[in-house]
């Protein structure tokens, strides 16, 4: 539909492919998929430059966390559309 109302307005013919912001419109989707892995590193690292005396804290409860998410698999679970 909005190629169309493209062509109408720009004098497009029918069988000119569609003008490239029609895609924007047609329903496609993009699929992100958030690992919990990284998110638990940019997490870590930050908190280890805000508090660094909890350097051995935070390297603990890191590897703790990323040892479960290894062994049961939630990395990934979590999915954007």
């Amino acid at each position: 539909m909005f190629a169309r109302i493209l062509a109408e307005r720009y004098g497009a013919s029918k069988l000119s492919a569609p003008h490239p912001a029609a895609y924007l419109f047609t329903g496609y989707t993009m699929n992100i998929t958030l690992g919990l892995g990284p998110l638990f590193s940019l997490i870590a690292g930050i908190l280890i430059l805000i508090m660094p005396r909890l350097l051995n804290y935070i390297v603990a409860i890191y590897l703790i966390l990323i040892g479960l998410v290894g062994l049961f698999g939630l990395g990934h679970e979590f999915h954007l559309h």
